[in-house]
């Protein structure tokens, strides 16, 4: 699937209109039960969105390394990339991957299921749910792919794609 066919464009909205038009998107294309959606990982495990995530997972904090205008605004490139959460997590994106990562907090029991876009320097961040499945963590743009494998694959195991197993041929 070419990511780039679907970015959504938010460059003719006007900042105060980013919150409100990022969020009607995101409820138009993840929350198909009201407050929360419910939708399918490549494995066909069950991944839940919700409503009040859209903050942690849209809103970035300004820093030297952002292109963000103020830290009351979605981030524009974060909105824009919106629609890639749902073919990645699929497993519809050619020379993706799914690892099972630690935390960022440190927990390594059970583990976050990070979805990677290599071409794109793009991931997806999903948490374990106590019910079983996961949820919709967080989505965004990585500087390096070096950045990725140092700071978000290290202590974790890649688990999609899996290499198929070597077919010995009978005789």
């Amino acid at each position: 699937m070419d990511l780039n066919a679907i970015i959504l464009d938010f460059s003719a909205v006007p900042d105060e209109e980013l919150d409100p038009q990022g969020q009607a998107a995101y409820r138009f294309h993840y929350l198909n039960r009201g407050k929360y959606g419910i939708h399918t990982s490549h494995d066909g495990e069950e991944v839940i969105f919700h409503e009040d995530q859209f903050g942690h997972a849209f809103f970035d904090k300004p820093d030297k390394k952002s292109l963000i205008k103020r830290r009351d605004l979605p981030d524009e490139r974060r909105l824009e990339r919106m629609r890639w959460i749902g073919p990645l997590i699929r497993g519809e994106v050619a020379g993706s991957e799914c690892w099972h990562v630690p935390s960022p907090t440190g927990r390594r029991r059970p583990p976050n299921r990070l979805y990677i876009a290599w071409n794109q320097l793009y991931v997806v961040w999903l948490e374990p749910r106590q019910l079983g499945g996961w949820k919709f963590s967080s989505a965004y743009d990585v500087v390096s792919a070096r950045y990725i494998r140092e700071k978000y694959c290290r202590g974790g195991g890649k688990i999609w794609p899996v290499k198929p197993a070597k077919v010995v041929p009978r005789d």
